[in-house]
């Protein structure tokens, strides 16, 4: 299974998600997307936000599918639920993060919103975080810490970028955003966070460099393939019964 997470500025969502197809993503994750135009293929897309021009889909290959999943009343920016099925069932909380008030806040908010969306099923928390922990040298935030302590302790996920094959914690992160669109301003802040039992599967994780510029966006895709058997989710599941 892949799954891609991309900030592709701009462009609907299904025009966005064909330019990652080269990439093969499974389920990809996009944010700052336009609703897309085009009738609804059950399954095929999801989609949230208030204005269509900028907001978060998720969008499924074949033979997995994707609906949108149950609504915050309580919290209507930053992250969004979805349903996906197939050769592996599971629950996204896609995250495009805002503001509000601060960007780790909304993410935390968030994990309190659809705490049991996310313990209900194995689940994976991905997307925009705006924002970087110091997973190496100088001490986090406390908002930070706090951010990573309930994702690891209340939620038992990992980071995949930070679990995959060869990662080095002396090496520093290669970024996934490049602020005002220089590579003077590299920022890792792009996130895939997928349940504890999975970490021992994650294959590898990709991120692509500056110089790839036919993304059109400031960020690169951050790309997470892991080769889940089926058993897991079972594993998984009982896991939070």
């Amino acid at each position: 299974m892949r799954i891609a997470t991309w900030n592709c500025y701009r462009g609907s969502c299904l025009e966005r998600a064909a330019d990652l197809a080269p990439l093969g993503p499974d389920i990809a994750v996009l944010q700052e997307c336009a609703r897309p135009e085009s009738p609804r293929t059950e399954g095929r897309y999801a989609w949230f936000g208030v204005n269509a021009r900028h907001g978060v889909g998720i969008v499924a290959r074949s033979p997995y599918q994707v609906t949108a999943g149950p609504l915050n009343s309580t919290l209507d920016h930053s992250a969004y639920p979805a349903i996906v099925s197939g050769p592996t069932r599971f629950h996204i909380l896609a995250i495009w993060a805002l503001r509000r008030p601060s960007y780790v806040r909304a993410i935390l908010d968030a994990l309190d919103a659809y705490a049991g969306f996310l313990r209900a099923t194995p689940s994976v928390v991905v997307g925009d975080f705006n924002c970087f922990a110091h997973w190496r040298g100088a001490a986090p935030s406390k908002n930070h810490a706090e951010l990573a302590r309930r994702l690891s302790q209340d939620f038992h996920l990992v980071s995949a970028y930070h679990n995959a094959p060869g990662y080095d914690p002396d090496v520093p992160e290669r970024p996934t955003h490049f602020w005002q669109w220089s590579e003077r301003n590299p920022f890792h802040i792009d996130y895939c966070f997928v349940p504890a039992d999975w970490k021992d599967f994650i294959r590898s994780v990709h991120v692509g460099p500056f110089s790839e510029q036919h993304w059109r966006s400031d960020h690169r895709p951050l790309v997470v393939d892991i080769g889940l058997p089926g058993s897991i989710v079972a594993v998984s599941s009982r896991r939070d019964r």
